[in-house]
């Protein structure tokens, strides 16, 4: 599956506050556009895990057994915080500067 690299907005760790890096997609753009709303978290060792934005995010295709549950619960808890914003960059209603604009910390609860 190729990536268009530059269809995917990047937020590092430090920023959003949690312990991975996580990239997010427009719905045209997405890796696999026929998915439902996802993001992607990028591991240290370079493989990407994807959550579903939804009320309950579930993980997609794999990877769990490579989260802790500790991470798992602060990757859920990060989506649903930030899930309209997410959803709204998804459907195309923000751009991606947009959601750089209205996306919360996961530890602040303030924007990034």
């Amino acid at each position: 599956m190729s990536i268009d690299y530059f269809a995917v907005t990047t937020f590092l760790s430090e920023t959003i506050g949690l312990p991975f890096d996580v990239w997010t997609f427009d719905r045209t753009r997405a890796i696999d556009y026929k998915r439902r709303p996802h993001v992607a978290v990028i591991l240290a060792n370079g493989k990407r895990v994807h959550f579903s934005i939804e009320d309950e995010p579930k993980n997609m295709g794999g990877g769990r057994k490579l989260i802790s549950p500790e991470d798992y619960s602060l990757i859920i808890s990060w989506i649903q915080l930030n899930k309209q914003v997410l959803l709204d960059h998804w459907e195309g209603r923000i751009s991606s500067l947009g959601l750089c604009n209205q996306l919360l910390n996961i530890k602040t609860k303030k924007r990034i």
